[in-house]
């Protein structure tokens, strides 16, 4: 959908939105994240174990 809104409020305008909306009891998350890692690949099961082995010796 490359191209199809150039803009948020054309967007909003196309979709209805009503499903992306948060439940009125869902807390969300409430707490912080400390040393957070984002990659761009997914980590196979040993990478995850290696790094985890390697930051808790």
């Amino acid at each position: 959908m490359i191209g199809a809104c150039t803009t948020f409020a054309e967007a909003n305008a196309e979709w209805n939105w009503d499903w992306a909306k948060t439940p009125a009891s869902w807390d969300g998350f409430v707490g912080s994240m400390d040393e957070l890692k984002v990659y761009n690949v997914a980590l196979s099961d040993g990478q995850v174990a290696k790094l985890y082995k390697d930051e808790n010796k």
